[in-house]
């Protein structure tokens, strides 16, 4: 009742709920075929953010401010 309230009628819901669940498995579809193509691990998408930012982090020295933007764009 709060979602009618709000606009939000069964029908519309429906077609999201659909469209995410789509997404999630084209997602899921794309990764496979990633790690068959290049032959490695699938890895947490938080996982890979921690290993790029540590290859940012040592391409230079950051000063300090920037290395708080990074750790920023990271979160």
């Amino acid at each position: 009742m709060l979602l009618d309230e709000h606009h939000f009628n069964e029908a519309s819901l429906k077609a999201a709920w659909r469209n995410a669940t789509n997404q999630g498995i084209a997602a899921s579809i794309i990764g496979n075929i990633r790690q068959a193509a290049l032959a490695e691990a699938l890895l947490p998408f938080e996982q890979r953010v921690a290993q790029a930012i540590q290859c940012i982090y040592v391409m230079q020295s950051w000063a300090p401010v920037q290395r708080r933007w990074l750790e920023c764009l990271a979160k």
